[in-house]
């Protein structure tokens, strides 16, 4: 049986250290970051948000895991510039290979 190991979790005072160590300074990529990391969402979930899901202080996920809808806070940092960056223009794998360091 194989072990699997669960992800290393992310501290506060890494947040911005991270963002600035994105790969290619990418912001589709840091936005992306940003909406997983500060608002749980998934890969496929962040990969998938319109502008017209981001509202005033919740972004709302359609058809999420599962074939749920859920409704998420924005993350701090938010900026409306981000929103009209949506959809993210990255494929799922270019987008986990920004993540990993």
């Amino acid at each position: 049986m194989t072990i699997k190991k669960l992800p290393k979790a992310v501290r506060p005072e890494e947040f911005p250290l991270i963002l600035k160590a994105i790969k290619n300074k990418n912001k589709h990529a840091k936005i992306a970051f940003l909406l997983a990391y500060g608002s749980g969402l998934r890969l496929a979930e962040v990969i998938s948000l319109k502008p017209e899901n981001v509202q005033d202080k919740t972004i709302m996920v359609w058809s999420g895991k599962g074939g749920r809808d859920r409704i998420v806070p924005k993350p701090k940092g938010w900026k409306d510039w981000m929103t009209k960056e949506l959809p993210i223009t990255k494929s799922y794998r270019s987008l986990q290979r920004n993540f990993y360091f």
